[in-house]
């Protein structure tokens, strides 16, 4: 119940901005947003041993606890000595750190009585000059192989965008226009990455918006005719990438029905496969120089598997599958048990953007990692701690 929760007076509207700045400061350094999120789950730690007989368990916290807890008693129980894999254990392990962080601001959301109070409607403008002025800034080169880059490669770009456009939808104090504005804004971008994945996840994120909320929509057709004009001209300007990335899609499939795995698409269908078979022969887990020894010796005559080896340093493209081939059944266990406890939240708080944002995080994940290094970890733990904060604005005492 409400009354259980613990008063807080203007720290949300403080949280509530300082996430904000964030998505600019992400733009010039994504190393200032982890020491941010570090800074604010200190603050919230410090919040939670003042009332610490007042807390009840979460459930949600505690499986980003076990996540974070067991990534990092792997990684550092498993690296050896060699350098091969240095920069890839640092990675599972900041997204590991990461991830106790979120779980201790996550404890912390659900025992304040957070509630967004003073308008942001000025703090929203000035949020998107600093993201203009930070792209101006921006030092690095934003089109790579003529697909936008923005400190991640391209497909990491157009989740980061996926995130950042289901959190805008979850902004209070905003007009519908305005929030739906932001949202097609950063599915232009998303084309603009190529990532066919994102190019197909955030139409179909846009129309289980529109189920669940048409009947609250006033000017339906107004609100119709926007969508429909704003897609046809999304889809004209971007045609030439549309029909270019369609066609690498088909190449793609082509070539791995001629056991040639070398491509995009082929890469990640081999990646799943050898995933399973070195998770199979290590059920209770393994280092990396095990796993890639592993995957050596099945791709000796498998011309299908050859194109994993390219990514054995680095990851093998599924939350899921990654977790299974290097920390076997547990691991595989604690990734399925954060991700059926995000949709139970969302079930539970009948927060639709909660359900949204987990849905991308689960078909991201299939194709791509969204739990491992920094870059990505990050602005996915602002997006969810935006929501979540959000949530709590629209529908206090959901429980």
């Amino acid at each position: 119940m409400i009354e259980n929760r613990l008063q807080s007076s203007w720290t949300e509207n403080i949280l509530f901005t300082v996430l904000l700045s964030c998505i600019p400061v992400y733009i010039l350094n994504p190393k200032y947003v982890e020491k941010i999120i570090y800074l604010i789950a200190l603050f919230c730690f410090l919040g939670l041993l003042k009332k610490w007989r007042k807390l009840k368990f979460n459930p949600l916290a505690f499986a980003f606890f076990i996540f974070g807890a067991s990534t990092l008693i792997w990684a550092y129980t498993q690296q050896g000595s060699s350098t091969e894999f240095l920069s890839t254990y640092r990675s599972y392990k900041d997204a590991g750190k990461l991830m106790l962080a979120i779980a201790i601001i996550t404890l912390a959301l659900d025992s304040f009585e957070f509630k967004i109070e003073i308008g942001f409607t000025w703090g929203y403008i000035v949020l998107l000059v600093c993201c203009g002025l930070a792209m101006l800034n921006y030092s690095g080169e934003l089109f790579i192989d003529d697909r936008l880059s923005i400190n991640m490669p391209a497909t990491g770009t157009a989740y980061i965008f996926t995130f950042l456009s289901i959190a805008a939808l979850s902004l209070p104090k905003l007009h519908l226009f305005i929030r739906l504005g932001i949202f097609f804004a950063l599915l232009y971008l998303v084309v603009l990455t190529g990532t066919r994945a994102a190019i197909l996840v955030m139409p179909a994120l846009l129309a289980i918006f529109l189920v669940f909320e048409f009947k609250k929509i006033k000017n339906k057709k107004l609100i119709l005719s926007f969508f429909l004009f704003t897609f046809i001209f999304i889809a004209f300007f971007s045609k030439d990438t549309i029909v270019k990335r369609t066609n690498s899609a088909l190449s793609d499939l082509t070539n791995y029905s001629n056991n040639n795995s070398n491509s995009s698409i082929g890469a990640r269908f081999a990646m799943n496969e050898i995933g399973l078979k070195t998770g199979n022969h290590h059920l209770l887990g393994q280092s990396l120089e095990s796993r890639l020894s592993s995957m050596q010796e099945l791709t000796k005559g498998k011309p299908t598997l050859q194109a994993a080896l390219m990514f054995a340093d680095v990851n093998l493209h599924s939350d899921f599958i990654d977790a299974y081939s290097i920390r076997g059944i547990p691991g595989a266990f604690i990734y399925l048990l954060l991700i059926g406890l995000l949709l139970y939240s969302a079930y539970r708080e009948k927060n639709l953007y909660k359900f949204m944002f987990t849905l991308s995080t689960i078909a991201y994940g299939m194709s791509d990692m969204i739990f491992y290094g920094r870059n990505m970890m990050v602005i996915w733990g602002v997006c969810f701690i935006i929501i979540t904060l959000c949530s709590y604005n629209k529908n206090m005492g959901y429980k």
